[in-house]
């Protein structure tokens, strides 16, 4: 991830990851040229037998790359919590201690899901939806979110 990276994590009392957010702090997004070639090898290894489907991430990503906001921020790249602790507070406790950082530096904060139910989740912490991406014709949406600077 570089020097923009940063892992949270949250773990229980035997030291096990119950949940993990991957966030690029200001400066950090787009990645660098360096980063993304790097990328490339993984992403045809993933995809080499279905040219298809990296037709269509490609388009994923373009669309995502032009809703991408350029205003100073941190972006969540990843969150997600091991099934069993799902619902039992371990993303908010992720959100929020990201969150803290954030305000702390007065920026805002982006980040993408394709999943409609999480756009409550998010509203939640105060990100407001932008935009809804459909860059596949019948493939998923994607719903681009913002959370401004406090």
């Amino acid at each position: 991830m570089g020097p923009h990276g940063r892992i949270i994590t949250v773990r229980n009392d035997d030291d096990e990851v119950l949940g993990v957010a991957a966030w690029l702090t200001t400066g950090g997004y787009p990645l660098s040229i360096k980063m993304q070639l790097g990328q490339i090898p993984s992403a045809f290894r993933a995809f080499y037998r279905s040219p298809r489907a990296l037709t269509k991430g490609n388009r994923y990503v373009a669309a995502l790359t032009r809703a991408h906001r350029k205003d100073p921020q941190w972006y969540l790249m990843v969150l997600c919590a091991d099934p069993p602790s799902q619902r039992s507070g371990v993303g908010t406790m992720l959100v929020e201690q990201a969150l803290a950082m954030i305000d702390a530096e007065g920026v805002g904060s982006h980040l993408e899901t394709p999943r409609l139910d999480n756009v409550a989740y998010y509203e939640r912490f105060g990100y407001q939806l932008m935009e809804t991406l459909n860059p596949v014709k019948d493939g998923p949406p994607y719903y681009t979110m913002w959370r401004a600077p406090r």
